[in-house]
């Protein structure tokens, strides 16, 4: 008698890195032969990757749909991945209607972990020196102002409690700053909100401005206690170059965080994992480094951006297939020890306007120390601040072997290398 089907569950889409790696999964004793299945509401998107890969094609308009689609495959579903913070939402929905043994956090969990707000508060309950003051605000009234001012000295941060990446961040020094930027954000947040497929109410956090260097690791989180922690990466934050947005310019390992400072970074992030409940899945964490100790920014139920090519240059980490073991309950391997400098190098106009060229691209495009070259935007596309909604230009890894090369190569392209715009006619 034949053994029934196999299935590992991805949600909304299937990342060609992450399929990949199946050659990883496929050495799990007993799932040699399972395959892949993805629920998603875009089914033209999936088959356009060119694998073998059975499509669920679904709404996510109800529960009674979502347990629909997967009654014919649910008891035969061995696993679940999902990747992206975005596609989070759709997790929470799908776990009650996916058998017990399946290892993955808890829609609570999921649920503090996405939203900026509740993150806060879990820290605050119970590892209240990893985070910074903050208070959530409804409205864009004078009262709201002076309630600000008189809980949270400035300078203060105001973003949504539910988006990813920069969008809506500004940063006030002064009541006229605070007004303008609470008046913009309650202007277009619902719209933001909307376009992002975000399926929850829109919310403001006003957050004290953290000071410090900026930095970032991703862990894997098994049982309750169980974390997993990669090597630290450092940020260059662009506001660090004098442009006033929020994106990040560099991403870069090895740090040069000492072995004390290494420790009470993993002991904060292991308690912001502890904070709000994260269990079986990867984690993304954010700090800053202030003269107060570490600080948390935010911590994502995902796996950073670009730390699955930085991790497997930089050090031989195989980051999705680690993110596939441990939904089996197998430990992950971290190799720590350095093999090559690495950067990631994300680029937003300096000035906003229509994207006219990159200035140094005949550099990037001959150095043997560039890889992944990949252009986001084209000529006469618009380029916008990330704080309003821009998007990327381009983005490339430097990877050397040698600290010299590496470090020369830096320096040519933070001198030389620039998005180049003109003001919109």
């Amino acid at each position: 008698m034949s053994q029934p089907k196999k299935y590992v569950l991805f949600i909304e889409r299937a990342l060609l890195a992450l399929l990949n790696t199946w050659e990883t999964f496929q050495r799990v004793p007993g799932y040699e032969h399972a395959e892949p299945l993805i629920i998603t509401s875009n089914p033209t998107a999936v088959r356009a990757l060119g694998r073998p890969i059975t499509i669920l094609p679904c709404t996510f308009g109800s529960d009674a749909e979502i347990q629909q689609t997967l009654a014919p495959y649910t008891q035969n579903i061995v696993a679940v991945f999902s990747t992206g913070e975005t596609n989070v939402q759709y997790l929470r929905r799908i776990i009650p209607f996916l058998p017990p043994h399946i290892r993955t956090a808890t829609p609570e969990a999921l649920a503090t972990s996405t939203d900026k707000q509740a993150m806060r508060e879990a820290f605050r309950a119970v590892w209240p020196e990893i985070t910074p003051a903050f208070l959530e605000v409804t409205n864009a009234s004078e009262a709201t102002q002076l309630h600000i001012e008189q809980t949270i000295p400035y300078p203060v941060i105001i973003k949504p409690a539910g988006l990813a990446s920069s969008l809506l961040i500004q940063s006030c020094t002064s009541r006229a700053e605070l007004a303008a930027a609470l008046t913009k954000i309650f202007a277009h947040i619902h719209d933001v909100y909307r376009d992002q497929k975000r399926a929850i109410s829109p919310r403001v956090l006003v957050e004290e401005y953290l000071e410090g260097d900026f930095y970032s690791t991703d862990a894997y989180v098994m049982e309750r206690g169980q974390v997993f922690l990669c090597p630290p990466v450092g940020y260059i934050p662009v506001k660090q170059r004098g442009v006033d947005d929020f994106s990040l310019y560099k991403r870069f390992v090895p740090t040069s965080l000492t072995a004390a400072q290494h420790d009470a970074m993993q002991s904060a992030a292991t308690k912001a994992v502890d904070a709000v409940g994260l269990t079986h899945s990867s984690a993304h964490i954010e700090l800053v480094l202030t003269t107060q100790g570490w600080k948390v920014i935010e911590l994502g139920p995902r796996i950073g951006r670009y730390r699955h090519r930085m991790y497997q240059m930089a050090y031989g980490i195989h980051h999705y297939a680690n993110d596939l073991l441990i939904h089996f309950g197998l430990a992950p391997t971290i190799p720590a020890v350095l093999q090559k400098y690495c950067a990631a190098y994300s680029l937003y106009p300096e000035s906003e306007g229509e994207f006219v060229e990159l200035a140094g691209l005949e550099f990037l495009q001959q150095s043997p120390y560039i890889k992944h070259l990949h252009f986001r935007a084209k000529p006469g596309d618009i380029a916008l601040h990330a704080k309003h909604g821009g998007k990327l230009i381009v983005e490339f890894y430097v990877v050397a072997d040698d600290q010299k090369n590496f470090d020369e190569t830096v320096a040519t392209i933070e001198s030389t290398v620039k998005v180049i715009t003109r003001p919109q006619a």
